[in-house]
C-alpha cells in the first residue's frame, strides 16, 4: 500500500511539474483537471498582491480565460474562478480525509468503502468529462475520449488494489456466509467491506460508462460506436483481470500468493498471448486483451471483437465459479475446524 501511495502521488504531481516546465497550462484535454491542482494557476487573480514575474502571471491568466468545463468559460470571472478552485481543493481534501480517517480507525481495512468508491468514481468522471468536451473537432474529441479511457483504466486498476480484501478477510467472510446460507449475498457484494470486490469494480465501471453515454451524442456517428466499444472492451478486460487477481489472492502459500497476485495482470496478458497463438488469431489483435485506449477497432472485424468479448466473458465466469467454489470449501473447512476445537470444551464435565 505505501508503494501504491507513492506512485499515486507521483502520477498526480507529474503533470503539474510538466506544466511548470513547459510554460503551457491548458491543452484542451481531460488532463487539464490537473491544472487546477497547481496553486500558481490562480495567481493571476491576485496580481496586485503578488511579486511573481509578469510573464508567469500573464500566461496563467490567458490560459485560465481559455479553460472550459462542459463548454463554459467559468474561469474568466475571478470570483467564480477562485470559488471553483477552492471547491476543487475542498472536494479532494474531503476524500483524502475519508481515507486517512478509515486508515486511523481501521488500519487493516481498505482505504475506501465500496459506497465511497462509487462517490469518488462519480466525481472523477464528472470532472474529467467536463474538460473532455472543450472542443467539438472530431479528431481532437476522439483523442480526448482516448485520454478519458486511460483515466478510466488507471482508476479501475487502483480500485482493484484498494477494494480487494486480503486472504484472511475473505476466509472470515466465507465462514460468515457459510452460516448465513447466502442470505443477502448480492447486497453484501455491493456494499460489504469484507466481500470480494469484483461486483463493486463492475458497478464503478458501469457508473463511469453510463455517465459519459449522453456526451457521445455530440460525436460523429462513425466515431460514436467506436468510442463506446473501446470503453466496453476496457471494462470487460478489467473484470477479467479482477477475477484473476481475486482468485490468485486465495493461494495458501503467502509468498507464492503475493507474487502471483502482484503479477496477475502480467499473467493475464501472457494467457492472452497464448490464446492468440493457439487460436491462430492475427497478432495485431492481441491489443483486444490489453485495454489500450488508442486501439483502432475500425480495422478489426465485428466477429473478432465479439469473439474476444465472448472469450473474456467465459474465462471470467469460470474464474468466478472457481473462486466461489474455493471460498465455499474454505468457509466449510474453517467452520469445521472451529467446531472441532470447541466441542471438547463443551463436552467436558463440570468440576
Amino acid at each position: 500500500m505505501p508503494f501504491l501511495g507513492i506512485n499515486l502521488i507521483f502520477v498526480l504531481f507529474l503533470p503539474v511539474i510538466s506544466i511548470i516546465g513547459s510554460g503551457r497550462f491548458v491543452f484542451h484535454t481531460p488532463g487539464d483537471g490537473f491544472f487546477l491542482f497547481y496553486p500558481g494557476a490562480f495567481f493571476s487573480y491576485l496580481k496586485a498582491a503578488t511579486y511573481l514575474p509578469d510573464a508567469l502571471i500573464h500566461h496563467s491568466s490567458d490560459y485560465l480565460a481559455n479553460l472550459q468545463w462542459y463548454g463554459q468559460f467559468l474561469w474568466k470571472q475571478p470570483l467564480i474562478g477562485m470559488a471553483i478552485g477552492i471547491l476543487h481543493y475542498g472536494l479532494w481534501i474531503f476524500w483524502l480525509g475519508q481515507c486517512c480517517q478509515r486508515r486511523f480507525y481501521h488500519p487493516h481495512a481498505p482505504l475506501l468503502t465500496k459506497a465511497q468508491s462509487y462517490g469518488v468514481t462519480i466525481c472523477i468522471v464528472a470532472i474529467a468529462l467536463g474538460f473532455c468536451l472543450q472542443t467539438l473537432d472530431s479528431r481532437n474529441l476522439t483523442l480526448n475520449y482516448s485520454i478519458l479511457q486511460a483515466i478510466f483504466l488507471a482508476w479501475s486498476l487502483v480500485l482493484g488494489f484498494i477494494l480487494a480484501p486480503k486472504r484472511q478477510t475473505l476466509l472470515d467472510w466465507s465462514r460468515y456466509r457459510h452460516h448465513a446460507q447466502q442470505k443477502g449475498l448480492v447486497r453484501d457484494l455491493i456494499w460489504g467491506e469484507k466481500s470480494p470486490a469484483f461486483l463493486a469494480i463492475g458497478i464503478n465501471g458501469a457508473i463511469f460508462i453510463t455517465f459519459l453515454i449522453p456526451s457521445l451524442l455530440i460525436v460523429t456517428e462513425d466515431q460514436r460506436g467506436l468510442i463506446f466499444l473501446r470503453f466496453v472492451s476496457s471494462l470487460s478486460l478489467i473484470l477479467l483481470y479482477m477475477a484473476v487477481y481475486q482468485r490468485l489472492s486465495l493461494f495458501k502459500s503467502r509468498k507464492l500468493g503475493k507474487f502471483l497476485t502482484l503479477n496477475s495482470f502480467a499473467i493475464a496478458l501472457f494467457l492472452a498471448v497464448l490464446t492468440v497463438k493457439i487460436m491462430r488469431i492475427n497478432p495485431s489483435h492481441i491489443f483486444l486483451f490489453s485495454g489500450i485506449p488508442f486501439l483502432d477497432m475500425l480495422n478489426i472485424s465485428p466477429s473478432t471483437i465479439f469473439l474476444s468479448w465472448l472469450g473474456q466473458g467465459i474465462l471470467t465466469v469460470l474464474l468466478l465459479l472457481e473462486t466461489r467454489s474455493q471460498l465455499r470449501r474454505l468457509g466449510a473447512s474453517a467452520t469445521q475446524a472451529l467446531l472441532s476445537h470447541n466441542l471438547p470444551l463443551l463436552a467436558s464435565p463440570k468440576q
